[in-house]
């Protein structure tokens, strides 16, 4: 039922000005769109979805796309199948919108400024889905005030345990 995997990802934080309409039955939609403001906002990562908590912004959708703007402070972003652990925020404010069009998606990171402890930057770029395979994704990032220390930590999974150990115990202060 939609309640028990809703209940999964054990949902937290506070909805505002929230407006969803959908046309079809409830049980199955055929078209869903609305808004909402969101405040410290959590879902705990399941499957291959992300998970994190502490994010606030709003969000519009109709079934031909939508924007979601971030303005979060103190944050956590769960990519489990990613990374090891789980990265702190100190601050993201981030804008990205998506368009749906002839069976293919469109999603661009119009902006995107985040920092924490270990580092500082930007990003911004695109991914589009594809016929077949995974999609492509264009993507442009700038670190400013990085740790070379922590390294270790935002370094994906697919990277061999030894070799993250390596450089924890490698990189001295730089």
């Amino acid at each position: 039922s939609v309640r028990a995997d809703l209940a999964g990802f054990a949902p937290r934080g506070t909805l505002s000005r929230g407006r969803v309409q959908w046309e079809g039955p409830n049980d199955a939609p055929t078209a869903l769109s609305g808004q909402a403001d969101f405040a410290l906002v959590g879902v705990t990562a399941q499957g291959l979805l992300p998970g994190g908590t502490g994010f606030s912004g709003s969000i519009e959708f109709t079934p031909a796309g939508g924007t979601l703007k971030l303005q979060s402070r103190a944050a956590t972003l769960d990519l489990p199948r990613v990374f090891a652990l789980p990265i702190d925020l100190d601050r993201l404010d981030a804008t990205a919108t998506w368009e749906r069009k002839d069976g293919a998606t469109l999603v661009r990171l119009v902006s995107a400024e985040f920092a924490n402890a270990h580092a500082s930057g930007q990003a911004s770029g695109l991914y589009r889905t594809t016929a077949k395979g995974p999609g492509a994704i264009d993507l442009v990032a700038q670190l400013a005030n990085a740790q070379v220390t922590e390294v270790h930590r935002y370094l994906p999974r697919w990277i061999d345990a030894g070799t993250r150990d390596w450089l924890r115990r490698g990189l001295a202060k730089g």
